[in-house]
């Protein structure tokens, strides 16, 4: 069964126990690995990994962090959020490119612009692509800044594409259909009230969500035998490794 979107409550049936080690905070824990701080969804790695749980929804509580009324929660800056998503998508997915070094998140006020992965000083040493640096920025929308979980939402998309990241000034790679509907299933699921389903990441995720109950195991077996990137990764490779998968992606 393909995983279905959580609920914006917040409410997924893990109990909060104390950890005596982490400064009286609460954390949810697995209830099949009682050493885990993360939500690892009884065991099966296509539930949702979660957060600390925080009744802070403000645009401040991106930026700034502290210690909530409660004694209990802090705030989850993006930084946090970006932390927390990464650990889930290479749980999924398996690590990410280790060559790449994420070195910030910024806001792009142009008007119309979207969401991306920015890579600064990538033209330097154009004849000479080893010595380019390797630094990634990941880059949200003005709309990130008047609505938090919209910010939350294009970042979850933005770190799926951590994983192999790409620039047409550093390699010439395109995304294909496969890693635009990953991350579109990703940001969906992750971040539930402020999903967004429309024109071709529409499309793209249709393509991916009735497979994902096989697509992370193979995804990860390619990219960790054959060390391919996920935009790299054709219809007939992918078919070799979960022979029942849809042959659209490529």
């Amino acid at each position: 069964m393909p995983v279905q979107p959580g609920s914006a409550s917040g409410t997924w049936g893990f109990s909060a126990t104390r950890d005596d080690e982490d400064r009286g905070r609460y954390l949810h824990r697995c209830a099949t690995n009682p050493c885990c701080t993360l939500y690892c969804g009884q065991g099966c790695p296509l539930e949702r990994l979660g957060f600390w749980r925080t009744s802070v929804n403000t645009i401040e509580s991106l930026f700034v962090t502290r210690l909530q009324e409660d004694g209990i929660h802090w705030a989850l800056t993006l930084p946090t959020h970006a932390s927390r998503f990464l650990a889930d998508i290479e749980h999924l997915f398996g690590p990410r490119d280790p060559l790449f070094s994420v070195v910030g998140i910024e806001i792009d006020a142009t008007p119309d612009a979207s969401p991306c992965l920015w890579y600064p000083n990538s033209g330097i040493a154009p004849d000479d692509p080893t010595k380019r640096p390797r630094h990634v920025v990941i880059r949200l929308t003005s709309s990130a800044l008047t609505d938090p979980a919209r910010a939350r939402w294009q970042l979850a998309h933005e770190c799926l594409h951590l994983l192999d990241p790409w620039c047409e000034r550093v390699d010439g790679r395109p995304t294909n259909w496969l890693e635009e509907g990953l991350a579109a299933w990703y940001q969906n699921s992750r971040v539930p009230e402020a999903r967004c389903r429309e024109g071709l990441y529409k499309l793209a995720e249709d393509l991916v969500m009735p497979q994902m109950d096989k697509l992370p195991d193979a995804i990860k077996s390619i990219r960790r035998e054959l060390s391919l990137r996920i935009s790299e990764i054709s219809s007939g490779v992918l078919q070799s490794y979960c022979p029942r998968v849809c042959s659209h992606y490529a």
